[in-house]
């Protein structure tokens, strides 16, 4: 988002109003939960105040009207993974009708890493998740949000976000540091620096036999630490 139309928040604020998250996750066989916020929706100790982007057409055409926007050529790269692929020719389907015409680029995994991890990043948008396993919600936020953080790929930067980052680590309890974290999300809702689209939810059981189980949902369990 540091050149050309996406450089202007109303751009961004207007894709995220042009999306139907209902119908986006429709075609991730029930593992995303459509969500309109920043952060994740069952975040511990936390009291959300910022108002999450909904579907709202009439909006997102006021918002690209303002930013002089009437059409708007963007690339998406997907490695084709599942449900990914899918989820790009929905955006694709949606936002024709805001005169923005999506071209999706799918390319091997490795090419993929290439191309969205290069500093400059060399394409308009590209599909990606993360998987927060800390409590607190900085645990996605630093690395994601803050400026140089380290899956910071599109060079997103916002002085508020920083500043309340700082303070938000410099809180000796959870709950305190939320306070900070939820004006975070309204910092991210008001200047998006991305379409925010669900919430990703794993299902585990175990045996209560089983001793030293731990999911994890960017790895996946380590069987081979487990025992009877």
């Amino acid at each position: 988002c540091a050149s050309g139309p996406l450089a202007d928040t109303r751009v961004r604020q207007a894709l995220n109003w042009a999306t139907d998250r209902a119908a986006v996750t429709k075609v991730a066989h029930g593992v995303y939960k459509p969500s309109g916020y920043p952060l994740p929706s069952n975040l511990t100790e936390f009291s959300r105040t910022a108002k999450p982007f909904g579907y709202d057409p009439a909006r997102a055409r006021s918002l690209l009207a303002q930013a002089g926007v009437k059409k708007l050529q963007m690339s998406f790269v997907t490695d084709g993974s599942d449900p990914w692929a899918e989820i790009a020719q929905v955006l694709q389907q949606q936002w024709a009708a805001f005169g923005v015409h999506l071209t999706i680029n799918t390319m091997s995994s490795s090419a993929y890493y290439t191309l969205t991890t290069t500093s400059p990043l060399r394409t308009d948008s590209y599909q990606d998740d993360y998987y927060m396993t800390q409590p607190s919600a900085l645990d996605l936020i630093i690395p994601n949000f803050t400026s140089g953080g380290s899956y910071n790929y599109s060079g997103f930067k916002n002085a508020t976000v920083d500043s309340l980052t700082t303070q938000a680590e410099q809180q000796t309890t959870l709950a305190k540091s939320n306070v900070y974290v939820a004006k975070i999300e309204e910092a991210l809702v008001a200047d998006p620096p991305a379409v925010f689209l669900a919430d990703i939810g794993f299902l585990a059981g175990r045996s209560p036999k089983l001793r030293n189980f731990q999911y994890r949902g960017e790895t996946g369990s380590y069987y081979g630490r487990m025992w009877m």
